[in-house]
């Protein structure tokens, strides 16, 4: 197993060279002096590769609790590196989750809001709402899963009615708001 010493002192040479570590993690030396840390794995009888950053940005531990998580990904049944690739995927869609979305729709709204109002439905939106629904794609929140929310935010805050009154119709305009933006965008348009 590698140790930080050993990293910190690898020197280049005239070809690219292998430092194994264990279960499948190594640090690949190139010539220019890059120290590439990987993973080689097997997934439906193939040889496969997985790459997780260069040394020092990415620690010896880091490098292990990649590595443990691919292997975790392995006794599954899922290839770890089209899980990556499902999260990248999914990273690049996040103009498309309500609480982004969410978010535009409030700075939208500055100009007719006094700023208390602005805090109270920000405080409001990311007690009650976002927890719930932000993080998902406007195309797969349902009116049930809407209802469902703001029921729950109905039985926590019974002595509250005002606020949540307010947190419902901000939630309900926000939701008609994003609607919106993803017809305009269906049909080439700006979203403002």
């Amino acid at each position: 197993m590698l140790t930080d010493v050993q990293l910190r002192r690898i020197a280049p040479k005239d070809k690219a060279y292998k430092l194994a570590d264990a279960g499948g993690l190594f640090i690949l030396v190139q010539p220019n002096g890059s120290r590439l840390w990987r993973m080689k794995y097997r997934f439906a009888g193939k040889e496969k590769l997985l790459a997780f950053g260069t040394y020092p940005e990415v620690t010896l531990a880091k490098a292990r609790d990649a590595r443990d998580q691919a292997r975790g990904e392995l006794r599954a049944g899922r290839d770890p590196s089209l899980t990556r690739k499902q999260r990248q995927a999914e990273a690049r869609q996040t103009d498309r989750q309500l609480r982004n979305v969410g978010e535009i729709w409030i700075a939208s709204q500055a100009s007719r809001w006094t700023p208390r109002h602005r805090k109270d439905v920000e405080t409001s939106l990311e007690r009650f709402v976002w927890p719930d629904l932000g993080s998902l794609n406007l195309d797969d929140i349902t009116p049930p899963m809407v209802l469902a929310t703001i029921r729950k935010i109905e039985a926590g805050r019974a002595r509250e009615t005002a606020r949540r009154i307010r947190q419902i119709s901000c939630s309900a305009s926000l939701m008609v708001w994003a609607r919106r933006i993803l017809q305009r965008s269906s049909r080439g348009h700006s979203s403002r």
